[in-house]
């Protein structure tokens, strides 16, 4: 670990989420009494007879329209045109049923749009600041060569200026420590020197890994990415 920056990133990772999760104090099926384990069995088995049932009576409807149409055909072909005139009567005719606009009758759906789109920018930009500081991270940091940091700079300031537009959005308040806590780090990033010395660089490193950044960056990008609906899908969405 001592020799690769990157495995003890990692290590540190794993450490802090085996220190996240609790540990187990009793079976999970003590939470269960006695008398439910002992039903358990027969309600199983009883559930797997009403399948069984549900797909002989699905069999035997096939198995009937089967029957029809390979030795019935002329009724097949009868109850097919007859089917087929009333679709037709109706079309002709239709009923003077007054049209009403279903998105009027949902205005709480337009107004989560905002909202919505605030969270997948919030998911674009941490998605980038993870994948900037891995290759923070990741730098070879031979002894006696300066480090360039020419792009690194550059994205870090476009990520400080995207940070800035989520001022007065709508956010819980983990996400926004998380960004505020990013915003930091960025900004010591964005200031550094395009040539910086493997000293600078390595008191960046010290501040993503005692902040454990990289984990708490993939465990709120977890949850945007379950829960991001994209602009484009609500409109369609609304729409219909």
């Amino acid at each position: 670990l001592q020799g690769c920056n990157a495995c003890y990133a990692e290590y540190q990772l794993l450490k802090e989420g085996m220190r996240l999760v609790p540990s187990l104090q009793a079976k999970p099926s003590d939470d269960r009494p006695e008398a439910f384990w002992q039903s358990f069995a027969g309600d199983v088995e009883r559930q797997i007879q009403d399948t069984n049932r549900k797909r002989l009576r699905l069999a035997s409807l096939w198995e009937t329209l089967e029957f029809f149409y390979l030795y019935r055909r002329p009724y097949v072909g009868s109850a097919a045109g007859g089917l087929a005139l009333v679709v037709l009567l109706l079309l002709a005719f239709p009923f003077n049923s007054r049209v009403t606009d279903t998105r009027d009758e949902s205005p709480g759906r337009g107004e989560d749009l905002p909202i919505r789109m605030v969270r997948e920018d919030v998911g674009n930009y941490l998605r980038k600041s993870k994948v900037l500081l891995v290759g923070i991270t990741n730098i070879r940091t031979d002894e006696g060569r300066q480090i360039d940091l020419s792009v690194e700079r550059q994205a870090a300031r476009q990520l400080v200026n995207q940070a800035r537009n989520f001022d007065g959005q709508e956010m819980d308040e983990r996400s926004r420590l998380l960004v505020g806590a990013l915003e930091k780090i960025l900004i010591e990033l964005a200031n550094m020197e395009e040539r910086a010395d493997i000293p600078d660089v390595e008191i960046l490193r010290s501040g993503i890994r005692q902040e454990n950044m990289l984990f708490k960056i993939r465990m709120a990008e977890s949850t945007y990415n379950n829960s991001i609906v994209t602009a484009r899908q609500l409109n369609k969405e609304i729409q219909q």
